[in-house]
């Protein structure tokens, strides 16, 4: 009898184990499928993530493509910049050698006025005595005729 109770406690407890590895191995199944459920969540959100990160590049590519271009538009205008602040260095140089010539040129005109003006005021004497002379010329022309117009009439 002995070995009847102990092959029924036997039975028993390997029922008992058999119950509790069925339900372990449950749990460990649930489990596993709950996380093959989130590796299969995380499969498509890298997924998703990888497509967005190839569309995003390919629109930086894109962008990077188009700010190349319009830098290279701008090179022409920049070079145009460049030449034009070249033309109005140019230009201020010729400006200063026109002022320094004109300046130039004014300082010699009134020196040379300067030393005209007496000549211009010699002239200017000249010209008073000759008109003097002249009108002392014609005044004693004048005289005469009248003198000789007077002794014709004495004549007469």
């Amino acid at each position: 009898m002995l070995i009847g109770i102990s092959a029924a406690v036997a039975a028993a407890a390997f029922a008992v184990l058999a119950v509790y590895l069925i339900t372990l191995i449950q749990t460990a199944k649930r489990s596993l499928d709950h996380t093959n459920e989130t590796l299969n969540l995380i499969r498509t959100e890298i997924e998703s993530v990888r497509i967005q990160s190839v569309s995003l590049m390919a629109a930086g590519e894109k962008l990077v493509k188009e700010a190349e271009a319009k830098l290279h538009t701008l090179d022409p205008i920049a070079s145009s910049v460049k030449q034009t602040g070249e033309a109005i260095e140019q230009v201020t140089t010729s400006m200063k050698e026109v002022s320094a010539a004109v300046s130039r040129s004014a300082s010699g005109i009134g020196q040379t006025l300067e030393r005209n003006t007496v000549r211009f005021s010699e002239i200017a004497e000249y010209a008073a005595m000759g008109v003097q002379l002249w009108q002392k010329w014609q005044s004693h022309r004048t005289a005469k005729a009248a003198s000789k117009a007077q002794v014709q009439t004495m004549e007469e």
